[in-house]
């Protein structure tokens, strides 16, 4: 019984990994500004959003190798 719960934890562990890459791979088309100009703001945003995840996940296995050592 104890192994079918690990088994759950780890489909879950897997599952938002799996979305949180999706997120960062996926390339996102940008709608023209009424100028005919793509949009920097969206661009710019979207990347700050990719920065900050991957810092808070190295941040999040950073405190799990402190917590396990």
């Amino acid at each position: 019984m104890n192994d079918f719960f690990i088994l759950i934890k780890l489909a879950v562990i897997k599952m938002i990994f799996k979305k949180i890459w999706s997120y960062l791979t996926f390339k996102k088309q940008d709608n023209p500004s009424p100028k005919g100009g793509k949009n920097v703001n969206l661009k710019m945003m979207h990347g700050i959003n990719r920065i900050s995840i991957i810092m808070f996940l190295i941040g999040i296995i950073f405190v799990l190798i402190k917590i396990f050592k």
